[in-house]
C-alpha cells in the first residue's frame, strides 16, 4: 500500500509543478503592442487627409445649414420681442 502513495504523491507533486510552471512559461512568450490611434492620426499622410476631408465636409454643411439657423434665429427673435409684455394667457390666446 506503501508504494501506491508514494506515487499518487510524485503523480499529484507532477501534476501542480506542471500547472504553475504552465503559467509561468505563457507568461514569458507574451508579447504587448500598445496602437496609439489618436497619434496614427494625428501624424500620418493618411490621418492628416481624412481630417482634411473631414473640416472640408463640416465647412459644407455649415454653409448649407447656416441661412436656416439665422431664419430660425430671426424668427426666435421676432418671437421674443412680440411675447416680451404679454401674459401667459395673452400667449396661449394668441397662439390659438
Amino acid at each position: 500500500m506503501f508504494p501506491i502513495k508514494s506515487i499518487l504523491a510524485a503523480v499529484a507533486l507532477g501534476t501542480s509543478t506542471v500547472a504553475i510552471a504552465a503559467p509561468v512559461a505563457t507568461a514569458q512568450g507574451t508579447t504587448v503592442v500598445v496602437i496609439d490611434q489618436a497619434k496614427i492620426m494625428r501624424d500620418s499622410k493618411a490621418g492628416k487627409d481624412i481630417q482634411t476631408k473631414l473640416e472640408a465636409i463640416e465647412g459644407a454643411m455649415e454653409r448649407e445649414l447656416q441661412p436656416t439657423a439665422d431664419q430660425l434665429n430671426a424668427e426666435g427673435q421676432a418671437i421674443e420681442a412680440k411675447t416680451a409684455n404679454m401674459t401667459p394667457e395673452a400667449m396661449r390666446a394668441d397662439a390659438a
